[in-house]
């Protein structure tokens, strides 16, 4: 195993480690908004399209994780990593839309 391809297991342990982090969090939100018992993310009132990105995120998780370690169990290490980086991503800007926005969604 080369030097690169160890630096590349890194990076997919640490952005698979990234994605699960949040999917923790995101459970204990959606607990939260399914029961109307939350604080700040029953105050967002999601509706429509941005709930449904919401709830999206488990089966992104396991979609795009599925992708990116087939892609880089075949040696393509870039494509496995973007894999794995695109779920974190996409919840990240997510919260900044949430906080740069004034209004309800």
């Amino acid at each position: 195993m080369s030097g690169e391809r160890v630096l590349s297991t890194l990076n997919m342990i640490l952005l698979q480690v990234a994605g699960l982090g949040i999917l923790l969090f995101w459970a204990m939100g959606a607990i939260l908004l399914l029961t109307g018992n939350g604080g700040q993310i029953n105050d967002i009132n999601l509706h429509g399209f941005w709930q449904t990105v919401y709830y999206s995120y488990p089966f992104l998780l396991i979609f795009l994780s599925m992708i990116g370690w087939l892609a880089f169990f075949r040696k393509a290490d870039l494509v496995g990593m973007a894999a794995l980086a695109v779920p974190p991503g996409i919840m990240f800007l997510m919260y900044l839309v949430f906080i740069m926005s004034p209004k309800p969604f």
